[in-house]
């Protein structure tokens, strides 16, 4: 035993570094208290504990902002005494210059400690704001020293930008070639990709290519797939690139569709963006000249307890009604800033009893690139360039979502190739990428029923509102058996009458929500539950849910709102095992003439 070194437990660690740490907590607790005490004093003895503080825990922000404090206060005497109260006049005060330097230097002390530390950065950019004389330009030299330690620390980006404002003459291309460096050492640097759509944008919030000329767009092009082709699994260039396409952020909002009932008075319009009520309260609407009033209520309610947004609005006339018969011209004048149009014409004709229009090119246009227009020469190019990438990479999940982008970006009305490789790309991804599979199923989904959109449109039905008797076909749609997970891109066909879903994968149906002419809805083989959006469905008449998860009849009360509902049918659903199932749904449903395939009278 003798001569051996004697190894502490580890119960005995354990128990001393418990010790140390309640001593320094007891310490902590007390120069905290100590702050508090002499904030309001401005004592120099407050700088000293907030220094010890702080080294210990730089990222608190409560020392921090008590050290600013003092600070101001400390300066605002260096100032008064030396004769110059103004902030904004240079003096010579160098105990003044001496002090700022002391407190730069400590930021730096702290930054070395924690570099991604938030109130160390706003603390020494307010010292920086604070001293007339800050040299701004060495601050470059500051953060190209931090980028070389971490060259993603965008707290470090982050404050080279606000030191960029403070050196208007140094040029955005220096800023640009120092990017490119960033990025060529490592394609994977998110921040520098960032920190450049900053340089490129401006103050602008938003990518537009009407800001930028061809040969920078082109440029930007081809060095994003420089670090696509070395290395197609980053998502850091992905997330560049996406960028470059623009996303159509900044357009106006739009009228995706419009639909006229003369049996409910109604006008009921899909925009493109969500509004608000107090956003639509100043539109005019009149009917063969004449002014008339009208109600507003949300159909796609966001947030729903409130109501207070939504991107389909009905207008209820209620100061006249639209006659039953002969021609009526509608006229809807909106406010300058709320759409891209100021006002909107619709005629529902003498033998109609309804008139819609569906405006196809706003749905072509939400997935279409900007460079499609802007630029189609690079939008060439940035074409040729992904499929050779896709050639090279034909498993590579990044590649195939961003194909099936192109390709949905590129549908028209009878263009079936661009859908046939659009649908083949993505079964392609299920299986490349089967974690995010029901992802790709609801891209599937979307991309089946925007063609079935534009094959519409390819007829003529999007130019100029229409009304029932000229188009009835545009009144049906069969899409039964396609796949579908949602429908959520089916509220632009407010005008349906006819509706079949059956044999699909859908769990919900709140895209019909607002389908106030459909009359005829068919659900059966699918996975719904929730029948609460066809509680606007007040034209329906057959409603076939069979075989699906409807399992109470509290789930049905939203259809009692549908009064010429006369066929029900819910088979297979465990719904009709309630007892008394049949007498329970002829109260709920007083005019129903046939349940699950048999007549009423029949079942008592």
């Amino acid at each position: 035993m003798h001569g051996r070194l004697k190894v502490k437990s580890t119960a005995q660690k354990e128990a001393e570094r418990k010790n140390e740490e309640q001593e320094k907590l007891v310490k902590y607790k007390a120069a905290r208290n100590r702050v508090v005490e002499l904030r309001s004093n401005h004592d120099d003895e407050l700088l000293k504990i907030t220094t010890q503080l702080l080294i210990f825990n730089c990222e608190c922000n409560t020392f921090w902002n008590i050290r600013k404090e003092y600070v101001s206060s400390k300066a605002a005497a260096f100032r008064e005494n030396d004769g110059n109260e103004s902030d904004n006049i240079v003096g010579d005060n160098i105990e003044l210059d001496k002090f700022f330097a002391q407190e730069l230097a400590f930021t730096v002390q702290c930054l070395r400690k924690n570099p991604k530390a938030y109130a160390v950065w706003l603390y020494r950019e307010y010292i920086m704001t604070l001293n007339p004389k800050s040299d701004w330009s060495h601050e470059l030299v500051l953060c190209d020293e931090f980028l070389k330690l971490d060259e993603r620390n965008f707290h470090c980006w982050d404050y080279r930008r606000v030191v960029l404002k403070h050196i208007p003459e140094r040029k955005k291309e220096l800023e640009l070639q120092f990017t490119t460096s960033k990025i060529e050492d490592n394609f994977s640097n998110f921040s520098s990709w960032h920190y450049r759509t900053k340089l490129l944008c401006g103050e602008q919030r938003y990518i537009d290519c009407c800001w930028l000329s061809e040969k920078t767009v082109r440029s930007e092009i081809e060095l994003v797939f420089n670090a696509l082709f070395t290395d197609p699994s980053d998502q850091s260039a992905w997330f560049y690139y996406r960028w470059m396409h623009g996303n159509n952020s900044c357009s106006k909002c739009s009228i995706v569709s419009t639909l006229v009932l003369r049996k409910f008075s109604s006008i009921s319009i899909l925009f493109s963006h969500y509004l608000s009520r107090q956003q639509l309260d100043p539109v005019k609407i009149t009917l063969c000249s004449s002014p008339v009033r009208y109600t507003l209520k949300p159909v796609h309610a966001y947030p729903e307890t409130t109501g207070s947004l939504s991107n389909l609005w009905v207008f209820s006339i209620v100061s006249s009604s639209i006659p039953p018969f002969g021609t009526i011209d509608i006229s809807i004048q909106f406010p300058e800033d709320l759409t891209g149009v100021n006002s909107l014409k619709l005629t529902v004709s003498e033998n109609d009893k309804l008139c819609f229009n569906v405006n196809s090119e706003v749905i072509q246009n939400e997935h279409r690139s900007e460079l499609q227009t802007a630029f189609p020469e690079v939008y060439e190019y940035n074409k040729a360039m992904l499929l050779d990438l896709a050639k090279e990479e034909p498993d590579n999940k990044f590649v195939l979502l961003q194909l099936s982008s192109f390709y949905r970006g590129s549908l028209g009305g009878n263009d079936q190739e661009s859908k046939n490789e659009c649908l083949k790309v993505l079964d392609k991804l299920m299986s490349v990428d089967a974690l995010r599979k029901r992802y790709y199923e609801d891209i599937r989904s979307d991309v089946t029923i925007e063609c079935e959109i534009l094959k519409r449109s390819s007829k003529g039905t999007s130019d100029s509102a229409v009304g029932d008797s000229e188009k009835k076909e545009d009144l049906s749609l069969r899409v039964q058996g396609l796949r579908l997970t949602q429908i959520r891109r089916l509220s632009p066909l407010l005008m349906l009458s006819y509706l079949d879903l059956s044999d699909n994968e859908l769990e919900s149906i709140g895209a019909l929500k607002g389908f106030m002419n459909l009359k005829v809805l068919r659900l059966d083989r699918n996975m719904i539950r929730d029948l609460s959006p066809l509680s606007m469905c007040y034209s329906l008449t057959t409603f076939s849910a069979d075989t699906n998860l409807v399992d109470s009849l509290k789930s049905l009360e939203s259809l009692s709102e549908c009064h010429s509902l006369i066929t029900i049918d819910l088979s297979n659903n465990k719904v009709c095992s309630v007892e008394q199932f049949s007498q329970q749904m002829v109260l709920l449903f007083p005019r129903l003439e046939s349940l699950n395939g048999s007549n009423v009278l029949e079942q008592f």
